[in-house]
C-alpha cells in the first residue's frame, strides 16, 4: 500500500461518526423534556426494574411515549422511570481510535519502507 492510499484510509476513518456509548441521564425526565438534538434511542429503567429501549422518545404530558421493537407503540408515566440513558459520542473511546489507526499506519508504513529499502520483491 502506498504512503497516499495509507494517508486516504487514515482520513476516511477519521471521518467515521466517533465511538458512542449509552450515557445516564441525570435527570431522566428534565433529559427527555428538552434535549439539545433529537433523540433516537433511549434505554429506560422502570421503577419496577423494567429496561427496554425506545426509538423516537417523545414526552406527551405526564407520559414517555415511543416506539419499542418487540411490541411496537408504548406510554409510560414519568413517575415510573427509574433512569433514562441515551447514546452519546464516548471521548475516551474516539482517541483510542484515533490513536490505534495512527499506530497502525505507522507500523505499516515502516514495514512497507523497510521491504523496499531490503528489496523485497513479494509485496
Amino acid at each position: 500500500m502506498r504512503l497516499t492510499q495509507v494517508t486516504a484510509v487514515v482520513l476516511l476513518v477519521a471521518y467515521v461518526p466517533a465511538c458512542t456509548s449509552y450515557q445516564a441521564l441525570v435527570d431522566p425526565v428534565e433529559g427527555l423534556r428538552a434535549p439539545a438534538k433529537p433523540i433516537e434511542r433511549a434505554r429506560i429503567t422502570l421503577v419496577s426494574g423494567e429496561r427496554f429501549e425506545l426509538e423516537k422518545p417523545v414526552i406527551l404530558g405526564d407520559s414517555l411515549s415511543g416506539t419499542r421493537k418487540d411490541v411496537g407503540s408504548v406510554s409510560v408515566g414519568l413517575s415510573d422511570i427509574m433512569k433514562a440513558e441515551v447514546r452519546r459520542p464516548d471521548t475516551d473511546k474516539t482517541v483510542g481510535l484515533v490513536v490505534g489507526i495512527v499506530v497502525l499506519a505507522g507500523v505499516a508504513a515502516l514495514l512497507v519502507t523497510n521491504a523496499v529499502v531490503s528489496g523485497y520483491s513479494g509485496l
